[in-house]
């Protein structure tokens, strides 16, 4: 398992890995780690630090790694890493809702649950709200 991989699945389980010193690791919450992954983890720790230690500084805590090389960035959370070119823009757009489909009102389980039947997904409004580039 090479440190991408740990990270993923820690990722996966909820766990949030960062850099706090030059050679320190900060992982929470520790009680989701499993047992068996804690060798590993001790064993890759150079590894995971250079890993880390090469992700921008400007991304957000909610950044992350799908591949080598290729990153998904949420710059709604404050993330700088990816700058938009002078004609590039963002906006939201309202978009039909796919649970309730437009109609603001559904009958499955969970709507029926929260309240009057409105839907949870919108809220009642029946559109959501996307940002596109």
């Amino acid at each position: 398992m090479n440190s991408l991989e740990i990270l993923e699945s820690l990722r996966s389980l909820g766990v949030t890995v960062r850099l706090v010193e030059p050679d320190k690791l900060r992982l929470e919450p520790a009680s989701k780690i499993p047992a068996e992954l804690l060798p590993r983890l001790r064993e890759a720790k150079a590894a995971l630090l250079e890993a880390l230690r090469t992700d921008p500084a400007t991304c957000a805590t909610s950044c992350y790694e799908v591949e080598p090389g290729r990153s998904i960035h949420h710059p709604w959370n404050g993330c700088t890493t990816v700058k938009l070119e002078k004609n590039e823009f963002r906006r939201k757009i309202a978009e039909k809702c796919w649970h309730c489909n437009g109609r603001k009102r559904c009958g499955c389980s969970a709507c029926w649950q929260a309240g009057p039947g409105n839907c949870v997904t919108c809220k009642g409004v029946g559109q959501l709200m996307r940002w596109i580039q």
